[in-house]
């Protein structure tokens, strides 16, 4: 069992190391949402459910690519809990979709 372990994690270092992981995306509308004081700047996906977007790229997403579709790249995609309380992705990278 933890020769199974040992040979999985071996096998997958090679993977991490060479850059070939992919973050998982989401794609959608960027737009802004909510009322002041709340607003934020959101990703609405193709089933409708908005994620509010975070991180160090988001103020560029917000004044350059607002009303265009975007495929975000995140560390995570956290679980949508509430439906009234969007759930954050942190963008590390974006790219637009024309």
């Amino acid at each position: 069992m933890a020769l199974g372990c040992l040979l999985g994690v071996l096998l997958a270092l090679p993977v991490a190391a060479s850059g070939q992981h992919e973050s998982p995306s989401v794609t959608g509308i960027v737009s802004v949402k909510g009322n002041e004081p709340a607003v934020y700047l959101a990703l609405t996906d193709d089933q409708g459910q908005d994620w509010k977007l975070t991180g160090p790229l988001a103020p560029e997403l917000d004044q350059a690519h607002q009303n265009q579709r975007v495929k975000v790249y995140v560390a995570a995609v956290p679980p949508v809990v509430n439906r009234l309380v969007p759930p954050e992705l942190k963008v590390i990278r974006f790219e637009v979709i024309r």
